[in-house]
């Protein structure tokens, strides 16, 4: 249940309960969750296959590991709010994103502070020390906690992390806008393709997502190829050339930009003798792209 003195409604809106398991998995499907943007990152086809019902997710209820990980959760979060002297409540609740309601997440618990401020707390139970021994999370629950911030609202949480069963570790992770602006962007793509059913590229997608998304035919037809008039000799000579031109102009136009992007390797922003300004620097999705601005 989650905490009375977490207020929703103006970042979130609770969706459905995890102690109701059938509905919370079929709930699933309805949106992007936090801990699947690492999948969505690294292979988005995945998940597009499992949201259109083409492949089944992988069922990790039966895995030991996972069965151990939940048994356990309770314990490490006691041990957290003993040790911290940090007041935690459960949430258990999925909770929709009210400005990005494709995506949602469940926080594992809640931390109230003296001072009043709400924080996501997220349990992790490893077997592998690093990062957490310097003192960073991992990538991929860097990308969960970040989405949990984005669809609560919160500015803080910590990850709490039971290291090989004999060591506690917990890690203070903010609020980052930069972070949180990448993955609504990459998610929010994802999810239009969904919506309409045209499939993101296949990526690191295995062959059985492939297949699912891509089925071969039944039957393959072979048919005799129809005699074409001769008059489309030329525009198909004509075409091959084009193509031909466009590749090497393309080639060209890449090969100037890499010569600005050299000279904008220290500085991104630079300025022509004419007036022209151009630049090399990430867009809102953090990929580094040439710019140029004419002169006023």
């Amino acid at each position: 249940m989650m905490p009375r003195w977490f207020a929703t409604g103006l970042h979130c809106v609770p969706v459905v309960g995890d102690s109701d398991r059938e509905a919370w998995l079929a709930e699933r499907k309805n949106g992007i969750g936090a801990s699947e943007v690492w999948k969505v990152e690294s292979d988005p086809a995945s998940i597009y296959a499992q949201k259109l019902g083409l492949i089944e997710p992988i069922d990790l209820d039966d895995v030991e590991r996972v069965q151990v990980g939940r048994e356990i959760e309770p314990w490490i979060a006691k041990q957290y709010s003993e040790r911290a002297s940090a007041h935690i409540e459960c949430c258990g609740t999925m909770l929709r994103s009210v400005a990005w309601p494709w995506l949602f997440a469940t926080p594992d618990y809640l931390q109230l502070t003296e001072s009043g401020l709400v924080v996501d707390v997220q349990i992790k139970n490893t077997e592998f020390p690093s990062p957490y021994a310097e003192g960073l999370v991992p990538h991929r629950v860097d990308l969960q906690v970040q989405t949990e911030m984005a669809v609560t609202g919160l500015t803080h949480a910590v990850v709490v992390a039971f290291v090989r069963g004999n060591r506690l570790i917990w890690i203070d992770v903010e609020r980052d806008e930069k972070k949180i602006a990448a993955i609504v962007a990459v998610t929010k793509a994802l999810w239009q393709c969904i919506q309409d059913e045209e499939p993101p590229a296949l990526g690191a997608a295995s062959n059985a997502v492939a297949t699912a998304i891509y089925p071969p035919a039944a039957v393959r037809v072979e048919r005799e190829p129809e005699l074409l008039p001769g008059d489309l000799i030329e525009p198909d000579e004509r075409r091959l050339h084009l193509k031909a031109l466009v590749a090497a102009m393309e080639g060209e136009v890449l090969g100037i930009e890499n010569r600005f992007k050299d000279r904008l390797s220290e500085n991104p922003f630079g300025m022509l003798p004419n007036g022209v300004q151009v630049s090399w620097k990430p867009d809102k999705t953090g990929v580094r792209k040439f710019y140029r601005k004419e002169p006023r």
